[in-house]
């Protein structure tokens, strides 16, 4: 809403500098009222499309330099990465677009296991939102995972009640589903309910075959049951 409020006053801003203009020009050249409104009213619309064409042509540039980038991830050249990620976020402007850029540095950060600097960005763009809730999600997963990577299993849990609207929305779906199963498969175990986690492992160990999401599958398998609290 801040950024939505910015926006609207800088439009404002630049529409009375325009007047401005328009009316000294006016004044100078001695224009009928009726001819300079209509003049005016078509400069003023030329401007605005001119801006919305720039801001939406600057966002896919960047976007898709991320894409690019996020290739160099699954590549398994996460350090690469997150050095060329951080120079992208040096370089672009913008709110939404840098906080788009900033989730995807965290996530390589993660990757690193650097999980003090992923938190470090995750916990703040948490407490500002997200415009996007696709965004929303990928936000309150990461979040989750790094705090039961760094056994912060309280404020994980805080994080899975807080995000429970977002995640019912990606359980079972592309693109985020594998990760809500890993999710909610480190739930179960955070609470102790094992029944539920060995369930919830064999439902995904079927449903999920990427490599990737199979490894992380095998590893919250040997928490399951090598835990002595576990029920044989």
């Amino acid at each position: 809403m801040k950024q939505f409020a910015k926006r609207i006053f800088k439009l404002f801003l630049l529409g009375v500098c325009l007047g401005l203009v328009m009316i000294f020009l006016q004044r100078y050249l001695k224009m009928d009222s009726d001819e300079f409104l209509s003049i005016f009213l078509r400069i003023a619309l030329v401007v605005f499309l001119c801006i919305q064409f720039i801001t939406v042509a600057y966002y896919l540039f960047y976007l898709e330099k991320m894409r690019r980038l996020i290739r160099l991830m699954r590549g398994g050249q996460i350090r690469e990465y997150t050095e060329a990620m951080e120079k992208l976020l040096m370089a672009a402007k913008g709110k939404r677009l840098r906080d788009i850029l900033r989730l995807n540095l965290a996530a390589g950060y993660a990757e690193l296991e650097q999980y003090t600097m992923a938190l470090n960005i995750l916990e703040d763009l948490s407490f500002s939102g997200l415009s996007s809730s696709s965004y929303n999600q990928v936000l309150g997963i990461d979040l989750f995972i790094c705090y039961f990577k760094t056994t912060q299993y309280e404020k994980a849990m805080e994080t899975y009640r807080k995000y429970q609207a977002v995640f019912c929305k990606c359980r079972g779906k592309k693109p985020n589903g594998s990760y809500m199963a890993l999710v909610d498969i480190m739930a179960a175990i955070i609470d102790r309910d094992y029944a539920r986690a060995e369930s919830l492992l064999d439902e995904a160990m079927e449903t999920y075959k990427e490599p990737d999401i199979q490894e992380d599958l095998l590893r919250l398998s040997g928490m399951v049951y090598s835990n002595p609290n576990r029920r044989s």
